[in-house]
């Protein structure tokens, strides 16, 4: 029996209403109320920029006016709602200003450090990855570091990252991010940056899927960040725009013990990987290829070092290896 096609999406209210509602609440002083109002509007569209620029606004006042308990603590609290709004510059420069505090001890460097990024699909090593390089001396190493780059990636964003970038290979011989959203903007990092690498992960296509199956939640609350834009059959993620969208697959397109957003992960993966692919044939000496399963083999990671020009790389214990979570790490950010 085939399943049913779904039915073109409808919103139920006319969001432009509740924008303009919001935002003379907001005038009014009613800040609280105009909040909740754009929270729910971002909750259901998580593309929508004036929102998540809103919530920016929201998060600048509530992380002015709290204590932390460090400035570590302080610092990923603004990055945690940077990730989940966007780096406007009132939030940018909190961060920035906190960022310096944190490094004033630290010497700065004749030259500037090396800057390596771990790119792959996600579910591929990469936080083991960020854990190699972690246990370097001289090195600082995150995995997933906000802002998130959206798959069509804003400018932002990227000048977000280029700033703290810059900042850091100042004060350390190696800076390493690993996340799949660096892919998208590979060509402006190693134009901006003449001696960057990246290491590109990959895992098997099926196992690959089965392990996004895996963490994305099932059931009513199922969410597919591949799918398109107000697609009424999944929950809105505010990490959506961080993969590219899909079409629902055809019946010809679905294999008869497969679902939808299997299919659509399956696509991600293959279109992934071909690009890494393309980018190591077209430029080797920028991009190392390495499979997931080679993280822990020390002769893989020792060619890694040498073609890196960074020694030390050796293998460490598994991350997320058996994880049903999603594999931000909050603990390492900076």
């Amino acid at each position: 029996m085939k399943r049913p096609r779904p039915k073109p999406h409808q919103v139920p209210i006319d969001i432009s209403i509740a924008k303009r509602f919001a935002a003379e609440l907001f005038e009014r002083g009613e800040r609280e109320a105009a909040y909740g109002i754009w929270r729910a509007i971002q909750a259901a569209d998580p593309y929508d920029m004036e929102t998540r620029r809103h919530r920016a606004v929201e998060a600048a006042g509530r992380l002015g006016s709290r204590e932390f308990p460090s400035e570590i603590a302080r610092i990923r609290s603004i990055l945690h709602e940077i990730l989940y709004t966007f780096p406007t510059p009132q939030l940018a420069d909190m961060y920035f200003a906190q960022l310096e505090t944190l490094l004033k001890p630290i010497e700065r460097k004749s030259n500037s450090g090396n800057l390596v990024l771990g790119i792959g699909t996600g579910r591929c090593g990469s936080t083991t990855l960020a854990a190699i390089f972690s246990e370097l001396d001289d090195c600082i190493s995150t995995h997933e570091n906000p802002p998130a780059i959206f798959w069509e990636p804003r400018k932002e964003q990227v000048e977000f990252h280029f700033r703290r970038i810059e900042m850091l290979r100042s004060r350390y011989q190696v800076v390493f991010d690993g996340s799949h959203w660096w892919l998208n903007v590979l060509d402006q990092v190693f134009q901006h940056y003449p001696t960057a690498k990246a290491v590109g992960l990959y895992r098997s296509t099926d196992s690959c899927v089965k392990s996004f199956m895996r963490i994305k939640r099932k059931g009513p609350n199922s969410i597919n960040h591949w799918m398109e834009p107000g697609c009424p059959l999944w929950v809105a993620n505010p990490w959506d725009p961080m993969y590219p969208s899909y079409p629902i697959p055809s019946e010809d397109e679905v294999g008869p013990n497969r679902t939808w957003k299997e299919e659509m992960i399956r696509r991600y993966v293959d279109q992934y990987n071909t690009a890494l692919r393309a980018w190591h044939e077209r430029a080797p000496d920028r991009v190392f290829l390495l499979a997931m399963d080679e993280l822990n083999d020390r002769d893989k990671l020792s060619e890694l070092s040498a073609w890196l020009g960074i020694p030390g790389l050796k293998p460490t214990d598994p991350r997320n290896e058996k994880s049903i979570a999603d594999s931000t790490d909050h603990a390492n950010w900076l």
